[in-house]
């Protein structure tokens, strides 16, 4: 679209461009060699007219990509194919059947109590399986992260229903970790010390469904999710691995 921003010419440009003087020469070439006793007035305005169109479309590219527009055929997609899922809402999302699959999950959430509670026979065969999760939320036991989390994200809930609200997360999956009675299996819990911004939950180190927070938070959960194979994108993937090691470091880890 006209407006957009580019680098500038690019090397593909550059190669067209000087396909079209080449051409051009060609043409002028072949003009004179067989103008003379052969060529009509049609035939001359035909490689007149040729020979102007393609000179406009090379300077009017180079005019445009110097100033750093360009046009739909001069675009190129970044879209990487990162991208492998999308889901209008949350309830949209088959969570059972990613829980089914995982052997390894990681999840970042204020709180998940019902969904946890939902899927709890989901996450007892994951464990049972020796599946490995790691639950990351806000530290209950910090007062004013727990105040900003509850004003901008769940006003509706007072101080002792959101401390409510994360035990019940914990419990339900601690539950579900001691039914399956895998010893190869194992849940652990950390309190990240700030408010999160958005949740996540990567399965098998690879597959990333994320979803941000609802600007104004109804009693369910309407926002959008994203499914994303970082496998497909190492600068995306850089970028979450370090935002997870983030949180994990600076969290601390919860006696259970």
């Amino acid at each position: 679209m006209v407006g957009s921003r580019s680098a500038g010419p690019s090397a593909l440009g550059y190669v067209l461009c000087l396909l079209g003087f080449v051409t051009i020469v060609a043409l002028v070439l072949a003009y004179f060699y067989f103008k003379v006793g052969m060529m009509d007035s049609l035939w001359s305005g035909i490689f007149g007219s040729v020979i102007a169109a393609i000179l406009v479309s090379i300077v009017g590219y180079l005019i445009l990509a110097r100033r750093g527009l360009s046009l739909p055929s001069m675009q190129v997609s970044n879209h990487t194919g990162a991208l492998v899922s999308f889901y209008p809402t949350h309830e949209d999302v088959n969570w059972g059947d990613i829980i089914d699959h995982a052997r390894t999950l990681d999840i970042v959430v204020h709180y998940y109590g019902r969904w946890a509670s939902a899927h709890e026979h989901n996450f007892i065969e994951f464990f049972r399986r020796g599946g490995k999760l790691r639950l990351i939320m806000a530290d209950p036991q910090i007062p004013a992260t727990m105040k900003v989390v509850r004003e901008h994200f769940f006003p509706y809930l007072n101080g002792p229903q959101l401390l409510g609200k994360i035990a019940e997360t914990v419990r339900v999956l601690a539950d579900a970790h001691a039914e399956a009675g895998s010893t190869k299996a194992s849940f652990k819990v950390y309190y990240f010390p700030k408010v999160l911004h958005y949740s996540l939950l990567l399965s098998n180190d690879r597959t990333l469904y994320l979803s941000a927070y609802d600007q104004f938070k109804g009693t369910n959960i309407r926002a959008p999710v994203f499914g994303m194979d970082l496998s497909k994108e190492p600068r995306l993937e850089e970028h979450w691995r370090s935002n997870l090691d983030r949180f994990l470091s600076e969290s601390r880890e919860a006696e259970l």
